[in-house]
């Protein structure tokens, strides 16, 4: 944890590309702008407290309502933030900061791919604690592999604040698939019966290689880009007083298909090199949806079908 980071900038062209096939994962220096993250973050602070924002957590996987801690941070993650097509402006300045034209450069360079898709996305917070894991296991391309996860530092992280971590190398060792990968279950559900095995595994490996643990206490408008095969996660916040405040995306080079799922409809946004989703009255139906779910969870008392924090194994004795 206390080992050094290695970081490029954009101008780095060969030594980004190397890194990344070495180690599994790469840091580009400042390739945000911080007129983009102070957009978002202003959009943010306005939908936070709004008794109508009902979002969909990565991190629980399901609709929450937003629980703010006494420090003023939301807890659990947002997943697909640039979906939340009822919150327009947070939205907006969301896929703004996902589709820079830097990022999409940096990913050309890790790919050899003039453009790319635009697959999943995540805001946080307070970080909720991630367990280990290989992005593989949810998605990835076909063929596998070529699936490039980005994060992007949106505050100056302090160590404390649950570090998004990286296990350099282990993008070479083994990789867990799903073993129900042509179950006729959709979506997260076709994941619950087989989800605590890959845990268990991923940790076991971990074990077994001897990998070790790089935390990324990033700086604002840095990001790390890294390879789907790749082991990492993110520590449970030591200090309450500080949150974590970053975004991820997922991309994959525009001229492949997705692993585990159809490729939906797509289109050019305003950076012609990255391509999203083009159905919007389906992204609005998404948004209805997680309303609707939300509130008959309310009286099911549903639990989360997949739990990805840290604290909820912290008493398992595989850990």
């Amino acid at each position: 944890m206390n080992a050094s980071i290695s970081k490029f900038t954009i101008d780095d062209v060969t030594e980004i590309k190397k890194h990344y096939e070495s180690h599994g994962y790469v840091v580009v220096r400042k390739l945000l702008a911080d007129s983009k993250i102070d957009c978002l973050i202003e959009q943010y602070e306005k939908i936070k407290l709004s008794k109508f924002f009902v979002y969909y957590s990565q991190s629980l996987h399901q609709p929450l309502r937003p629980k703010i801690t006494p420090e003023g941070f939301i807890e659990q993650s947002i997943e697909r933030p640039s979906h939340l097509k009822f919150f327009p402006g947070f939205s907006q300045a969301v896929l703004n900061c996902l589709i820079d034209r830097e990022i999409s450069d940096v990913l050309s360079i890790l790919s050899g791919s003039p453009s790319h898709s635009l697959w999943l996305n995540m805001f946080f917070d307070k970080s909720p604690g991630t367990v280990e894991h290989q992005d593989h296991y949810y998605l990835d391309t076909n063929p596998p592999g070529n699936l490039i996860g980005v994060w992007y530092a949106l505050e100056n992280i302090h160590p404390d604040s649950g570090c998004f971590f990286v296990l350099p190398g282990s993008h070479k060792g083994e990789v867990i698939s799903r073993r129900n990968f042509s179950s006729q279950k959709k979506g997260i559900a076709a994941l619950v019966d087989d989800h605590e095995r890959m845990r268990k595994k991923i940790i076991t490996l971990i074990r077994e290689k001897n990998y070790e643990y790089l935390a990324l206490p990033l700086s604002k408008g840095d990001v790390l880009f890294w390879h789907p095969y790749t082991i990492h996660g993110a520590y449970n916040n030591n200090n309450p007083q500080y949150s974590r405040k970053s975004l991820t995306g997922h991309f994959y080079p525009s001229n492949l298909k997705k692993l585990y799922t159809k490729t939906p409809l797509l289109k050019r946004s305003p950076n012609p090199n990255i391509l999203v989703r083009a159905n919007d009255l389906r992204i609005y139906a998404w948004n209805i949806k997680q309303y609707a779910v939300y509130f008959l969870n309310q009286f099911r008392g549903q639990k989360p079908l997949v739990d990805m924090r840290r604290e909820s194994y912290k008493n398992n004795s595989d850990d």
